[in-house]
This record gives C-alpha cells, structure tokens and sequence, in this order.
C-alpha cells in the first residue's frame, strides 16, 4: 500500500475524487441547462443547484 501524507485518510471506504472533478461536473451541468433552455445566470444557478455568487 501506499503511504503519502499527502492524501486524506478514507473514512468513507471510497477513493478521494481526482482534484478537478467538481469543477468539471459543474461545468457539464452549466452546459445541460444551457442545453435545457436557460438563457440567464440566474436560471442556470438555479437548475444546476448553486448560487449565483459560486456561477
């Protein structure tokens, strides 16, 4: 096993997400509601679960 100090500890029993995966995941929910009809921030906030102040 693999010892880097660096890295959380698992208390979930599941592998840490890569760094850059929320990102990504919010960018692709940002193009499904653009997809879906939302023409505003306000809108795609709205349907991808954020805040404005997050978009």
């Amino acid at each position: 096993m693999h010892n880097d100090s660096t890295l959380p500890e698992k208390t979930t029993g599941k592998e840490p997400a890569p760094t850059g995966t929320q990102t990504l995941l919010r960018g692709l929910g940002v193009v499904q509601a653009v997809a879906g009809g939302a023409r505003d921030l306000k809108e795609i906030a709205r349907l991808i679960g954020t805040t404005r102040s997050t978009t």
